[in-house]
């Protein structure tokens, strides 16, 4: 019979926390990113310095997955935790921050954006079109979406004013 406990990690795991944290990333996003951009990252997010700042703050918890007496993973909640919609599954559950925080640093990017301002968001119907529309909208765009015939409504209900459709042009 397996044996899985869940361990809170403490300041003296820091060695063992690294080492599976840097293991697990390597296996997730090696084949999607460079060797440097690899080593910068791990590096900078998994110091033995930047942990143990971690593991000091009261607010920052993580814990090991032991199966048998062996540490197989990691978990670190996170301080926000919302239910994912049973119409996604995991994995375009799992994007939503990605792309929520890519239209924010798009949006600081472009700078002032005053009422009325003519913006055209190409693909508004992917998960970035989607969070720049309501973004724009908020802060009063005149938005024109481009999408597809069945994204067009969501793309209205999303903030377009206009919408193209790129299927017929």
């Amino acid at each position: 019979m397996e044996n899985l406990n869940i361990v809170r990690a403490s300041s003296s795991d820091i060695a063992q926390l690294q080492k599976i944290g840097r293991d697990s990333f390597i296996e997730a996003f090696a084949e999607l990113n460079t060797e440097e951009n690899m080593r910068q990252y791990l590096e900078s997010s998994f110091s033995k310095e930047k942990l143990g700042t971690e593991l000091a703050t009261k607010l920052s918890q993580f814990y090991f997955a032991v199966l048998n007496g062996e540490v197989v993973g990691y978990l670190k909640p996170a301080a926000s935790v919302w239910k994912k919609p049973a119409a996604l599954d995991f994995l375009c559950a799992a994007a939503i921050p990605i792309a929520g925080a890519a239209a924010v640093t798009m949006l600081e990017k472009m700078g002032d954006i005053n009422p009325g301002t003519q913006i055209l968001v190409n693909g508004a119907n992917g998960g970035l079109g989607m969070f720049l529309l309501q973004l724009l909208n908020y802060q009063g765009a005149n938005v024109t979406a481009v999408a597809n015939t069945k994204a067009l409504e969501f793309a209205k209900s999303w903030g377009a004013g206009t919408v193209i459709d790129y299927t017929t042009c």
